[in-house]
């Protein structure tokens, strides 16, 4: 028997790559683009999270035998980490001179321990997701062996609410507000991390495929809907009241990316070329910061329109992912999983 395609997941997995090349590139004080990526774009990166979640959580569940789901998580961290670690030795020349120009002078051994833990703790640039995603696996990997199902959706709701507390109140006055942005911050360096997303998000894609969680399609379309609408009020509100980082309260991008999965999933659109966008997505997710950070904002200055830096972003990536497609080169077809 055929296993179900999920065609409808890799055309979202493509459009929320492009969500994340206009998080990359919106670096000016451009009015729409803050707009837009505060109401729009943070459903980009949990929803990937969840789409791993979902198939790692599938091949978990088939296997027949302690040993063999065993042996499905190590393969799977084994793959992440490698690739984390090749992209890291590609821009290892970068990150030690971003490093030592930003901690000059300072103890070399303060040094070591940033770098230690921006690496191997919370993951550096955006192949912080692959690295997040081998620590999420194992987390649910024991969870899931030793029958603690509660346990996991309960650390999911801890870790989603560490999340809010960190992104909107951890610089408050309030004491435990700020012990818990400190205490996360001295450990990861910011709250893209195993606890606060990665683990969160990978676990409500384990509740999808153990059906734990399953969303009609009229509930999907009424959440992706509201909470479409709601994201950009917030951000219209609080800019109107001059709250400062307003786009941190656009919360409802939890909700944008469960209700854009559980539509996919549940989706029985059949695009027999989805592997292409597949790749395409994985191309513009890997390289388009080499194109805005090393390229553009160092000798296209003259293009400050977010949305114009992005749009070349993504054709100059889906150009090497041609380019790896037609050469076959392995090197390129690892670096970008296609």
């Amino acid at each position: 028997m055929a296993s179900k395609r999920y065609d409808a997941i890799d055309l979202c997995k493509f459009i929320c790559s492009l969500l994340v090349v206009l998080i990359h590139a919106n670096t000016t004080a451009n009015s729409f683009s803050n707009f837009f990526v505060a109401s729009f774009t943070n459903q980009a990166v949990p929803f990937f999270f969840i789409v791993s979640g979902f198939f790692y959580t599938k091949k978990l569940l088939a296997c027949q035998s302690a040993n063999e789901s065993k042996l499905v998580m190590v393969k799977y961290v084994k793959k992440n980490f490698l690739l984390y670690l090749a992209w890291q030795l590609a821009w290892i020349g970068y990150i030690l001179r971003d490093y030592l120009r930003i901690y000059d002078g300072q103890n070399p051994v303060k040094i070591l321990f940033v770098l230690i833990r921006r690496l191997f703790l919370a993951g550096n640039g955006v192949y912080w997701y692959v690295l997040v995603c081998a620590e999420a696996a194992v987390i649910i990997y024991c969870l899931n062996k030793y029958k603690l199902k509660k346990l996991i959706y309960i650390l999911v709701i801890i870790g989603l609410a560490l999340n809010t507390i960190y992104i909107c109140f951890g610089q408050t006055d309030v004491f435990i507000f700020r012990l818990i942005y400190k205490a996360f911050y001295y450990v990861f360096s910011w709250n893209n991390n195993v606890i606060m997303v990665g683990f969160p998000f990978m676990a409500i894609g384990y509740a999808f495929a153990s059906g734990d969680l399953n969303l009609k399609n009229k509930t999907s379309v009424f959440v992706i809907v509201a909470s479409n609408i709601l994201n950009p009020l917030i951000y219209i509100l609080l800019t109107y009241f001059q709250v400062e980082n307003a786009g941190s309260y656009c919360l409802f991008f939890i909700f944008q990316a469960v209700s854009m999965f559980a539509l996919a999933v549940n989706s029985t659109l059949n695009f027999e070329k989805s592997i292409v966008l597949r790749g395409m997505s994985n191309s513009i997710y890997f390289l388009h910061t080499i194109f805005i950070y090393l390229i553009m904002d160092k000798y296209m200055k003259f293009m400050p329109n977010p949305f114009l830096k992005a749009a070349l972003a993504i054709v100059l990536s889906i150009g090497v992912y041609a380019f790896t497609q037609k050469t076959k080169l392995r090197p390129l077809k690892y670096l970008l999983s296609v």
